[in-house]
């Protein structure tokens, strides 16, 4: 099945995995070369500049193990999670194992735990998202290597919510249209 294969990082999934790491890598080399000369990137200087010998070497390092290791593999891990909710939903939504029920008292047909389950598996790119909104609020200087990964993170973010809950939503949507004709029919019936 290809996609245990893709959560067992196999076959073309090592391709995804490996460009996560690359641009993990070439996020590390800018910010390497933006620290060689600090005043001019951000406006001051930093203590992780290369005038700082050992906090430039502690901090750099520090700095490639997250975003060439730890952060490719959360990501990944990110990634094949969103999607391993989605395949499920789908196929649980294919199988029609899912009744909603319209008088519920959740108000949402039943489902409110697959809702939290969306806003749980949002929580790791919100948090990520509000770490990086900080560090563009403490610099004096907007910067392109801190601006566009926040707007590819707050699409990411976007199309993970709305992709991963979707077959529910449309399941929903299938069950309440039904339910409305089936209601409409049947006062039709009842008026004749």
């Amino acid at each position: 099945m290809p996609f245990l294969d893709f959560l067992a990082l196999r076959g073309a999934a090592k391709y995804t995995y490996f460009l996560l790491v690359i641009v993990g890598a070439l996020c590390w080399t800018l910010n390497v070369v933006q620290t060689m000369d600090p005043v001019g990137v951000y406006g001051n200087d930093v203590f992780d500049a290369v005038a700082y010998r050992w906090g430039f070497v502690a901090n750099k390092l520090n700095l490639l193990i997250s975003w060439a290791v730890v952060y490719p593999i959360v990501g990944y891990l990110l990634v094949a999670m969103s999607f391993s909710t989605w395949f499920i939903l789908r196929r649980v939504e294919r199988l029609e194992m899912l009744e909603p029920t319209v008088l519920h008292p959740d108000g949402c047909y039943g489902f409110e735990n697959l809702g939290l389950l969306n806003v749980a598996l949002l929580w790791p790119y919100v948090v990520t998202f509000g770490v990086m909104y900080a560090l563009e609020l403490t610099h004096e200087v907007s910067y392109l290597s801190l601006i566009i990964p926040m707007v590819i993170l707050a699409i990411v973010c976007l199309v993970v919510g709305i992709v991963t809950i979707h077959p529910i939503s449309a399941h929903a949507r299938r069950i309440h249209k039904r339910t409305y004709s089936s209601l409409l029919t049947d006062k039709r019936g009842d008026e004749g």
